[in-house]
């Protein structure tokens, strides 16, 4: 397992991140309605909330968003042809959290 600050691939199929946050809980919804909304529409992924957990999944990808009092979790298990791209990939979603949640 790599770890770096609060993020972890453990082997190569499961990307995890955490992310505290600050911004009031609509905020925060409405900031994470836009991506599921926007990654339903690009990379045709399947989401349905369910309380304070959005749960997601394609061929090959399935996850989970777990939203807590001040911090997000995400865990995302990814098939054998995508967990080729657990490392880029596990990058670029902690850039985009880093930008749209404060």
């Amino acid at each position: 397992m790599v770890k770096v600050g609060g993020c972890s691939i453990t082997g190569m199929a499961v990307i995890k991140l955490s992310k505290p946050y600050s911004m009031s809980r609509n905020d925060l919804d409405d900031v994470l309605k836009m991506v599921a909304d926007r990654l339903h529409k690009e990379a045709k992924l399947e989401h349905k909330w369910e309380g304070d957990v959005i749960n997601f999944h394609r061929r090959g990808v399935k996850g989970e968003l777990y939203i807590r009092e001040a911090q997000i979790d995400l865990e995302i298990r990814l098939g054998i042809l995508a967990s080729t791209v657990a490392r880029p990939l596990k990058q670029e979603i902690e850039r985009y959290m880093d930008e749209l949640i404060l």
